[in-house]
């Protein structure tokens, strides 16, 4: 949905692109939440914990690891993985530069670029076995937090 509530409250947060910081979302940063009610009369989808999102409008290939149930806008495609345990992997997948190479190339539009959800249904990706996915999730996942301690180290 392009529009966004017209009243706020409720307590499922109402996040957009400027409140991913990093590689989990976890909240609305402006405090913006909606009820069941609004999203009954809006129509919208709510991205269920442990899902990922991927925005496929002006900024290509940002992704973020939702914590919480949420609603986004327009600007995301939410996926659900079928092993919780892949999340890592997808991630790592749709943050590299051959998943936002293929989003440029899909893309349409004149000021604003955007690739459809037919278009992002049909990225080629060669998903390995569930136990290679686990293992590079892991393995990306603790260098992220290797190299997040060490920035920490030297600020």
């Amino acid at each position: 949905m392009r529009d966004k509530p017209k009243e706020f409250g409720g307590n499922i947060p109402w996040t957009r692109i400027e409140d991913i910081e990093g590689k989990y979302l976890n909240d609305s940063l402006l405090q913006q939440y909606v009820s069941e009610e609004t999203i009954n009369q809006m129509n919208l989808k709510i991205i269920p914990k442990d899902s990922l999102i991927v925005s496929t409008s002006a900024t290509f290939g940002v992704v973020a690891i939702v914590t919480q149930d949420l609603i986004t806008n327009q600007t995301f495609i939410g996926l659900v993985p079928k092993d919780k345990e892949t999340l890592n992997y997808w991630y790592i997948f749709f943050h590299s530069g051959e998943s936002r190479r293929y989003m440029k190339l899909e893309s349409a539009g004149s000021t604003i670029f955007y690739i459809t959800r037919e278009s992002f249904e049909k990225m080629p990706i060669m998903v390995p076995s569930k136990n290679e996915m686990y293992k590079l999730g892991t393995y990306f996942d603790n260098l992220d937090n290797l190299i997040t301690l060490h920035q920490r180290l030297y600020i």
